[in-house]
Parts: C-alpha cells; sequence; structure tokens
C-alpha cells in the first residue's frame, strides 16, 4: 500500500531538509579545520621566531622547549 500523496512530499521535504544540513555541517567542519591549521601554523612560526631570536641567550632555550 502506498503512502498519501501528502505524506510522500513531507519525507521528500525531510530528506531534503537532512541532505541541507548535512552539507551546512560538512562545510562547517571544512572551515573549522582549516582554522585550526592556521593557528597552529601560527603558533609554529611563532615559536620559531622566539627560539630563533633567543639564539643568543643559550638558557631561554630549554625552557621554551620544556613549556610545551
Amino acid at each position: 500500500m502506498s503512502q498519501p500523496l501528502a505524506r510522500q512530499s513531507k519525507n521528500l521535504q525531510f530528506s531534503h531538509a537532512a541532505a541541507a544540513m548535512g552539507a551546512f555541517w560538512e562545510r562547517a567542519r571544512k572551515s573549522d579545520d582549516r582554522r585550526i591549521r592556521r593557528v597552529r601554523q601560527m603558533v609554529v612560526e611563532r615559536t620559531r621566531a622566539l627560539i630563533a631570536g633567543s639564539s643568543e641567550a643559550p638558557v631561554a632555550g630549554p625552557s621554551l622547549r620544556r613549556s610545551f
């Protein structure tokens, strides 16, 4: 027995909404991954700059390494 036409259209609306939400969360996850990668890269670059800047003071080197 087939479903009434009204119920079929509701099911189609639901599946479309579910697909749209899936696409939304996929884009959000990718955006978040890019943001995390950028932040990590910034931290690495700043750490390298600090270590390079403190190369004339070797005492600061080990303390920087221990803090991470």
